[in-house]
């Protein structure tokens, strides 16, 4: 049931927003992630080198079990929190590099980001 003067077009240019979000909001996890890498490894060359092998490692475990197109045993209903619960532990992950203020923006959009695509008539896809 849509909002008066809310129709379908105005659902599917909010499911387009969310995913439009959601795509942000990865990348930002996965620079979160190299961050963090980056500063536990003390910055320099190792640090560069951990960074980029967590980010692998996020983008791996995203690409095999979370993405739309996954074979993946996470049922495709559920992969929006499953990958919320990522995409908050790269905001801890930031907030443990001393980053606390964007680690708080990027918890809150998830969660914004999570109510919206739940809350919605029409769930964003790719296809």
């Amino acid at each position: 049931m849509h909002a008066a003067g809310q129709g379908p077009c105005y659902a599917r240019a909010m499911a387009a927003l969310n995913l439009a979000l959601r795509f942000l909001l990865e990348l930002a996890g996965l620079a979160a992630i190299a961050y963090f890498g980056w500063r536990i490894g003390g910055g320099g060359p190792a640090g560069l080198m951990l960074g980029l092998a967590l980010a692998v490692v996020f983008a791996l475990v995203w690409w095999r079990l979370i993405a739309p197109k996954a074979r993946s045993p996470i049922p495709a209903d559920i992969r929006p929190i499953a990958g919320s619960g990522l995409l908050l532990l790269a905001a801890g992950a930031l907030g443990i590099a001393d980053q606390h203020v964007l680690a708080l923006i990027l918890a809150v959009a998830v969660v914004v980001n999570t109510i919206a695509i739940y809350g919605s008539t029409e769930r964003p896809t790719e296809d």
